[in-house]
């Protein structure tokens, strides 16, 4: 077999295009089934893995992303992962997801946004139930953002059940791509997402992105929710 480059015939061996393909082939594969190697990071700070107060709710109202501190990259940050937080939470498809907007929590509070932690004004849980119709409210905090390497984040959730005010589950964790364990396990998320840019599937990419490392983490904490019995 034969081609012309440049103005000169250059011949090829059917064997040598063979053995090409074939490397290209076993590249490619290896690309695909490549895998970290060591331990995977699991989220332990939680309460209500096996809450069936949890599987109870139908409809839950996700309240704005707070952050322990306002004026700082603390804020930044919630805004940059509200969203982020949202899609991996209806990922989940545990129940139906209310967004309730900064707008009308100011208007319902004076404040565009409220910690679970801190005391809640009178009577806002059955407020959110009179407008949204939820059973359940999910608060969100961002304790930790760190977005140059290495990329950190901390999140804090608690949904709590409006009809006995009672928290059915919380959780409170700090993802650090410093960590092997975490790493490792942001590495495997991002190969199963096909939405994520080709540069950030790539290697240890997601590690430098605020907003893949965001998903990941997000995305590793939901897991903890109690599966939704179908």
């Amino acid at each position: 077999m034969s081609s012309n480059t440049w103005g000169r015939t250059v011949r090829v061996g059917t064997g040598a295009l063979v053995a090409g393909a074939l490397i290209l082939f076993l590249s490619a594969c290896a690309e695909v089934r490549e895998s970290p190697l060591g331990p995977r990071y699991h989220a332990t700070n939680v309460f209500g893995l096996d809450n069936s107060g949890v599987t109870k709710l139908r409809r839950v109202a996700f309240l704005p992303l707070a952050a322990t501190e306002s004026g700082t990259d603390l804020q930044s940050g919630a805004d940059t992962l509200e969203p982020v937080l949202l899609a991996e939470l209806q990922k989940k498809n545990r129940f139906e997801i209310v967004p309730v907007s900064r707008v009308e929590m100011t208007r319902w509070t004076g404040k565009p946004s409220l910690r679970g932690d801190e005391v809640l004004p009178e009577g806002f849980p059955d407020r959110v139930t009179k407008e949204t119709g939820c059973d359940g409210i999910l608060f969100s905090t961002l304790t930790v953002f760190h977005p140059y390497t290495p990329t950190a984040i901390g999140w804090r959730l608690k949904l709590v059940a409006v009809q006995d005010k009672s928290i059915v589950w919380a959780a409170d964790q700090v993802f650090d791509a410093a960590s092997t364990e975490v790493a490792n396990s942001a590495r495997d998320y991002q190969r199963k997402q096909p939405e994520l840019r080709p540069g950030l599937r790539e290697g240890r990419k997601i590690l430098l992105s605020p907003t893949a490392f965001g998903h990941y983490s997000a995305a590793a904490l939901l897991d903890t929710l109690p599966p939704y019995p179908r």
